[in-house]
């Protein structure tokens, strides 16, 4: 069979800014990829996720970002390289690289 791949592997990288208090750094994080799911994040949904999704995206593509569409338990996000949120991104959360 095929391996899964997420919804979005971004070309070039952006900078998300995590609003909230946050432990692995400055409030802003690289994403290289997105998944999209439409459902609620909670603690057994998002350890299986992560056993048979997540892990293996960081590990090909580097840091990335879930999107759970009906929201989530807020302490699932103890990943440095896995950010989550409920929606995508604002334009004042987002940062992007505009020349080499």
């Amino acid at each position: 069979g095929y391996y899964k791949t997420p919804d979005v592997r971004l070309q070039v990288p952006i900078a998300v800014r995590d609003k909230r208090a946050h432990p692995h750094g400055d409030g802003w994080r690289i994403v290289t990829w997105i998944d999209s799911k439409a459902t609620f994040g909670d603690d057994r949904t998002h350890t299986k996720q992560y056993e048979e999704q997540y892990s293996t995206y960081v590990n090909r593509y580097g840091p990335g970002l879930i999107i759970y569409w009906f929201d989530f338990i807020e302490d699932l996000d103890t990943d440095a390289e896995v950010m989550i949120m409920n929606r995508f991104p604002d334009a004042d959360e987002l940062a992007q690289l505009t020349s080499l």
